[in-house]
């Protein structure tokens, strides 16, 4: 099997819904592996999802969400939703993060 690596980010917009694709080229025969993923901020209300991936550079704020409980594959709920936040429960704690936060985390169903 060939090595990935992640080559380009993409957001698309399909019925309203905003989903980041990330498209992979395989190094030895130029094959793509394309993946698709919702984040945080358009995830519904009350719904409970796990957390696929934390889409950040810096390391101090991925210790800080890991500190909280917010890793890869740990289930995550929007309570509610403010016009620049949301608010998410993560184990038995209560946050308000920031929109950019949001579209950061990718979330699955």
């Amino acid at each position: 099997m060939p090595k990935f690596r992640k080559n380009r980010k993409i957001c698309l917009t399909i019925s309203g819904k905003a989903y980041i694709i990330y498209m992979w080229l395989a190094e030895a025969n130029r094959s793509i592996r394309v993946e698709v993923g919702m984040n945080l901020r358009d995830a519904q209300e009350g719904k409970e999802y796990i957390i696929e991936q934390i889409n950040t550079d810096d390391e101090e704020l991925d210790a800080f969400l890991f500190s909280l409980g917010c890793y890869s594959g740990e289930p995550i709920t929007v309570v509610s939703r403010l016009k620049k936040s949301c608010v998410v429960a993560i184990k038995d704690g209560r946050y308000n993060i920031d929109k950019d936060l949001a579209q950061a985390i990718t979330v699955k169903e």
